[in-house]
């Protein structure tokens, strides 16, 4: 097939730039011999797509993606952060048999643009033990340099560092709890609340591989050579990982809570709730905590009784009470300003729902044992702030009404996931000295008196997938639930699900959930047996029937995460007599003079083969799945060094020998 003619670019523009690298757009043309006004295809111009270039200027280009249209969009091209702030964008047709391109068109090079800056930031570690290093980031390399600190419950600051961008605790903090991050930067101040968050040796960690051994020795060669069928035992060491913990649920797309008639809570009563929350993922304007009726008439089964919304960020910027013992009841609304609700940390909640002699109402949120300073607004008739009553509130809860942690709202809720643990309705509201105790963890045999529901998720569902409860109302029940649709409008059937247990709030006490860590090695076209370890240490037996270059790794992993190590190259000799070598998600390996390359995932591969003076013997280009092949004639005896390409990135070079 012909080659085709290279595209004619006619626009080319840089839309962002930012730390993940450049957005642009390409529009371009290919010369045919339509009439003007006549459309043109990709076969008109002898073309079956057109494959997208980038480059910043003094680095290498970097293949982006294909089109099958005369324009392309790219996102995040890959940039070097202290090389030029120049780009240009490129475009190559692709002949129909796809067996050769035009040359690259390039763009002039452009300016990158305004560089925006994102204030998002990291931990490298998800779990944290006494005295351990750990480290705060930006994850923004080119954010400016900022004053750190760490402060405990007390408001006392523990660790600091200032005009940085990386924030390293080398020492760790010795004292079990949550610890609260501020950020100043340019004078603003940025507070997340419970960031860093210490927990005790005996409720387990993140795994950590220590050393890896070979045959009982530490190895720290690039490379073994062994014979084929030879048995090698391959070991580690690592961390103290395992022990017991609180036991959780796992929100799982899910509602957690329970009926609040059941608990006693009726009109007019004061009461609160409080959990142990932790959000893993965060989707915009789920939900927080809610008080709903589904089973009642459109649209109060829609808003509730009580509702709030969480941002992707954690913040709750507002709840609403409107109650649904009327048609159009007056909405009171509470504002928090400075509240956000840390994610993918564990968060201590009460809310209280309080009712005073004179017939007036108030709801306080404490956030971490913290009360969150609010305003809030009644109609349009009266206004006041965190701890004022608010007159003439008629909010009354009914029979029907449950009370919800996580979830979504409406007809069509966007849900999001995490874990509860330690769920509990109060009996009246709660003073600061009540939040304290409550955080700091009850015992289920000795509740105190004002408990009237408690679930510690510490003993099992019932068969009806319900918890129940201890507290001066024993055998609540609650449950982590889902909707199902109902015959009227808006309405929903909750209906309890099976719970998913997963480790509980590491502050406070309990053992029913077991951390036990548990090792896999993975070894393409080698044969593992004997596998056995823990936390702390194990082995397997190796062997290799085929002659090549393999690479081997080790993942210990528990509930609270995993780390993974790579052995030395083990490089086989003997063996059937193919030549076989093993790249990570790909193997090379010749027969009669032709390379095979198999891929483990599926992609747009490059190929190119030199012969030991460094010239280009051989390539090829194709867009292969998983488990396929790409096939290269070598032609002599000799050795080759192959170099892999995906998405215009290097993934592998390695040398193949030819027999």
């Amino acid at each position: 097939m012909t080659t085709p003619a290279a595209p004619r670019i006619t626009v080319a523009k840089v839309l962002a730039s930012h730390y993940k690298g450049v957005d642009a757009k390409v529009i371009f043309e290919m010369d045919n011999t339509k009439p003007a006004g006549e459309p043109v295809y990709n076969l008109d111009v002898n073309a079956s797509m057109f494959k997208l270039y980038a480059q910043q200027e003094n680095e290498e280009p970097i293949f982006m993606g294909i089109t099958t249209s005369w324009a392309g969009m790219y996102y995040s091209i890959p940039t070097n952060l202290q090389g030029s702030d120049r780009i240009r964008l490129g475009v190559a047709a692709v002949s129909v048999d796809m067996k050769s391109d035009s040359e690259i068109t390039w763009s002039e090079y452009m300016d990158m643009g305004e560089y925006t800056t994102t204030d998002e930031i990291q931990i490298n570690k998800t779990t944290i033990k006494p005295n351990e290093s750990f480290e705060i980031s930006y994850v923004d390399p080119r954010h400016a340099p900022a004053d750190w600190k760490l402060l405990n419950s007390d408001g006392e600051t523990v660790k600091q560092a200032a005009n940085t961008t990386v924030f390293s605790v080398e020492e760790g903090i010795e004292e079990i709890g949550g610890y609260d991050l501020q950020v100043t930067c340019n004078g603003q101040t940025a507070t997340y609340g419970y960031y860093v968050q210490i927990t005790s040796e005996a409720v387990g960690a993140l795994p950590e591989i220590y050393t890896l051994t070979v045959d009982g020795n530490t190895t720290e060669n690039a490379e073994v050579a062994i014979d084929a069928n030879q048995s090698l035992t391959l070991g580690y060491t690592g961390r103290k990982a395992n022990g017991a913990s609180s036991r959780g649920i796992e929100i799982n797309d899910s509602w957690i809570g329970g009926k609040l008639n059941d608990a006693g809570i009726v009109a007019r009563k004061s009461f609160s709730v409080s959990a142990w929350v932790r959000f893993t993922t965060l989707p915009e304007s789920s939900a927080f905590f809610s008080i709903e009726n589904r089973a009642g008439g459109w649209p109060v089964n829609n808003w509730g009784w009580m509702w709030s919304n969480i941002s992707s960020e954690g913040k709750i910027s507002v709840y609403t009470i409107r109650g649904d013992g009327a048609a159009s009841p007056v909405a009171l609304n509470y504002t928090f300003p400075n509240t956000t609700v840390s994610p993918n940390a564990w968060n201590h909640v009460v809310l209280t729902f309080e009712y005073n002699e004179q017939g007036q109402f108030r709801s306080l949120f404490y956030l971490n044992g913290i009360l969150q300073k609010s305003t809030w607004t009644y109609g349009s008739s009266a206004s006041g702030t965190t701890e004022q009553w608010v007159p003439k509130a008629d909010y009354n809860v009914s029979a029907s009404d449950w009370f919800c942690f996580a979830g979504g709202r409406g007809e069509q809720p966007v849900t999001n996931n995490g874990i509860v643990d330690d769920l509990l309705i109060w009996d009246g509201g709660m003073t600061q000295e009540e939040v304290d105790q409550v955080k700091a963890g009850l015992d289920a045999e000795n509740l105190p008196s004002k408990v009237i529901a408690y679930w510690d998720f510490e003993t099992d569902a019932n068969e009806q997938n319900y918890f129940l409860s201890k507290g001066s109302k024993a055998d609540v029940e609650a449950c982590s639930f889902k909707l199902v649709a109902s015959t009227a409008q808006g309405s929903g059937i909750q209906t309890p699900q099976r719970p998913l247990y997963i480790s509980g709030c590491p502050f406070i006490a309990g053992t029913a959930f077991q951390v036990e860590t548990l090792p896999t090695w993975t070894a393409k076209r080698g044969e593992l047996t004997e596998s056995t370890g823990t936390d702390t240490e194990g082995s397997t037996k190796l062997s290799y029937s085929t002659a090549g270059d393999y690479t081997v790794t080790l993942t210990l992993e528990n509930t609270l995460g995993s780390d993974t190590k790579t052995y030395p190259v083990f490089k086989v000799a003997g063996g059937d007599g193919v030549a076989d070598e093993v790249m990570g998600d790909m193997r090379t390996y010749t027969v009669d003079g032709v390379l095979f390359v198999e891929f483990a995932e599926e992609g747009t591969y490059q190929v190119a083969v030199y012969n030991v003076s460094g010239m280009l013997v051989a390539e090829k280009e194709a867009a292969v799945a998983a488990g396929q092949n790409m096939s290269i004639t070598l032609g002599a005896k000799d050795v080759y060094v192959v170099k892999v390409m995906k998405e215009g990135k290097v993934v592998r070079a390695i040398k193949v020998l030819n027999r």
